[in-house]
């Protein structure tokens, strides 16, 4: 019997040996696969930050293209302001059509010859216009007149307040009778 307990106590030993390699094995492979786990968390930070930048850039993109994005698709509705023979006291309405919304327009008439300049109206909102006059300016005869129309979008980032898009020339031969 005293050699089963001898074989037990060493029985005891081997197993106790061996539970402690175990035990140093396992702890180690946890201290190799938490250092993995905290570099692979640190990365997915570093992926995330870079993420982070690359969204906000992408934000400042948009808000740098967003005067593009709300006219992209926009149309600009000009009137059209024909040949015609008028009296000292014919009126002309210079118009912004009611479709242009929140684009306003404001018209320079001059004459083709000589440049001079008979009317320059303030920004008239969509769907309004200004009254003007010629007979009050042109003398009796034919004159050739440049109607310029020039829209302006209203945008708070612009230093005036306005962009200027495109503009239209119509080229009118106004007789006063």
């Amino acid at each position: 019997m005293e050699n089963n307990s001898k074989n037990g106590k060493r029985i005891d030993k081997k197993v106790i040996i061996v539970m402690v390699i175990i035990g140093l094995i396992c702890n180690a492979v946890l201290m190799i696969a938490g250092n993995l786990s905290k570099k692979s968390v640190e990365e997915q930070m570093e992926a995330y930050d870079r993420l982070s930048l690359d969204t906000r850039a992408s934000i400042e993109k948009v808000e740098e293209n967003s005067l593009a994005d709300v006219l992209a698709d926009r149309q600009v509705y000009f009137s059209g302001i024909e040949d015609c023979d008028i009296t000292e006291n014919t009126t002309i309405y210079l118009e912004n059509d009611k479709e242009n919304e929140d684009i306003f327009m404001r018209y320079q008439i001059s004459d083709k010859e000589t440049g001079e300049v008979y009317e320059v109206t303030d920004l008239i909102p969509a769907g309004e216009h200004v009254e003007w006059v010629p007979g009050e300016c042109l003398a009796k005869g034919e004159h050739t007149l440049l109607f310029n129309q020039a829209p302006f979008f209203s945008w708070e980032e612009a230093e005036s307040g306005y962009v200027p898009l495109t503009q239209a020339n119509n080229e009118v031969v106004v007789t006063v009778k």
